[in-house]
């Protein structure tokens, strides 16, 4: 038998979720523009601001899109991570021929070059120390400029009669004494049929970080005459920036000796920047973080700082990397050995990478965003449930949804601040379920008397 108060319980918790899903239970709402694009259902998002300011929980649990019937739509939040893109690229490279001397004994051979001072070579030349360089013996090849990951040599040579097919050992080294082996097996080959060519004039690397490499073949074979060398690369290209910057002002005096305090409006912070008050500055400092102010203080970051003037130009310290943290409270530390920072507070600016998402746009339009209801609990679905089998890739392909400005709640006439109402009606909620848990807890303990009877 279900005990009456579990249901007054139940009664009332199916009331409060009834009224939470009404836009006008919200205290903020923005209006969404959506691309005009036939057959879309699912768009993709980034939040404004305004939503962290304006959202009561630090979850954003309180985040509701609805249709043009107030109905509510599905939506999910993600961490969408562009994919690192690589940059494939062929950068020319100057090369020598190496000789050989025609009755040279026992492989043994001197290698004269010149370079410059950041190792670039000017010229390159194989002898033997018996005869003098008559024959081409294979090339030296200088990449001390390249900073990119090597991949492959791309080889281009002089077309032969007869064709090509010559096998070549490959060695690099990073100071022209000391060589190790690449590739001991390698065919270069180039035939033609008719209109038909067989090439192979790639020599793979596999990110071998030599700064020159020498490329030989045997003494019996017929070698090549090059026309170009050119070295196939590999670069990570990082995705464009998404952080964006707002200014929180001067942070304000603490209780101790180079203590300062400052607020974030919810957002997820990821770096602070400091601009110190006076030049010639450099100062450790330490950086802290709390939910509420009843909470201890956690580290978030310890740094150096600095404002210097160099030859009439002012350099600042870079930005400080933070745990991703929507904490409100903030404190920073400075280190007070050597004086801390002088006189004045220092400006704070806040970096902080807006949560993406997708919504369902079922009914119609126009569609509307509401937040600002702590009684509210979450319903953001994972992202695959509302896409199966969801891609990363297929995030950028999605139409996008922007927002217009945030509009506040209107308070009827005579009514109470909603901030008042907000803490009723959470006072109220929890009275309910601290009643359920109790009932809940009355009728486990009079089962158990009558199986112990």
């Amino acid at each position: 038998m279900r005990h009456p108060w579990a249901a007054a319980a139940a009664c009332w918790l199916g009331i409060a979720a009834a009224d939470a899903t009404a836009p006008e239970q919200f205290e903020w709402r923005q209006p969404i523009s959506v691309e005009a694009r036939q057959g879309a259902a699912i768009y993709r998002f980034e939040l404004p601001q305004a939503v962290y300011s304006g959202s009561h929980r630090q979850d954003l649990g309180d985040l509701r899109f609805f249709n043009a019937l107030g109905q509510v739509v599905p939506h999910a939040l993600l961490d969408y991570v562009p994919p690192v893109q690589i940059d494939g690229r062929q950068q020319p490279l100057t090369f020598f021929p190496l000789h050989r001397g025609t009755t040279n004994r026992d492989g043994q051979f001197d290698v004269s070059v010149r370079q410059t001072a950041d190792g670039t070579l000017i010229s390159a030349q194989l002898r033997s120390a018996i005869e003098p360089t008559v024959k081409v013996a294979g090339y030296l090849v200088d990449a001390s400029t390249v900073k990119a990951t090597r991949q492959a040599l791309i080889l281009d040579w002089q077309p032969q009669v007869a064709g090509t097919v010559l096998p070549v050992s490959v060695e690099a080294s990073d100071d022209l004494q000391t060589w190790r082996q690449v590739s001991a097996a390698t065919r270069l080959v180039d035939l033609r049929s008719g209109d038909q060519r067989l090439q192979q004039n790639r020599i793979e690397l596999g990110g071998n970080a030599g700064k020159y490499f020498r490329i030989q073949w045997p003494g019996t074979q017929e070698g090549i005459e090059l026309l170009s060398v050119a070295l196939a690369t590999t670069a990570t290209v990082a995705p464009p920036s998404r952080r964006q910057w707002i200014a929180a002002g001067s942070a304000r005096a603490g209780s101790d000796p180079g203590e300062f305090l400052f607020d974030s409006p919810g957002l997820p912070l990821e770096a602070v920047r400091l601009r110190l008050p006076e030049q010639n500055t450099v100062v450790p400092v330490r950086i802290f973080h709390r939910r509420v102010q009843t909470e201890p203080w956690r580290e978030a970051a310890n740094s150096v700082v600095y404002r210097l003037l160099r030859s009439d130009e002012e350099v600042r310290s870079p930005a400080i990397q933070l745990c991703c943290s929507s904490d409100r409270y903030w404190r920073i530390r400075f280190d007070q050995r050597g004086g801390g920072i002088g006189q004045g507070s220092p400006e704070v600016e806040l970096g902080w990478v807006a949560q993406q998402g997708i919504f369902v746009a079922r009914g119609d339009g126009p569609y509307l965003l509401a937040y600002g209801d702590a009684a509210t609990v979450p319903a953001a679905f994972p992202v695959t449930t509302l896409v199966p089998g969801y891609r990363t890739e297929q995030f950028p392909a999605l139409p996008e949804a922007s927002f217009g400005p945030p509009l506040a709640r209107a308070a009827p006439d005579g009514a109470a601040p909603a901030t008042n109402a907000f803490a009723w009606r959470s006072a109220a909620l929890w009275a309910v379920l601290i009643a359920g848990v109790a009932a809940l807890a009355a009728m486990v303990w009079r089962l158990a008397r009558q199986l112990k009877s």
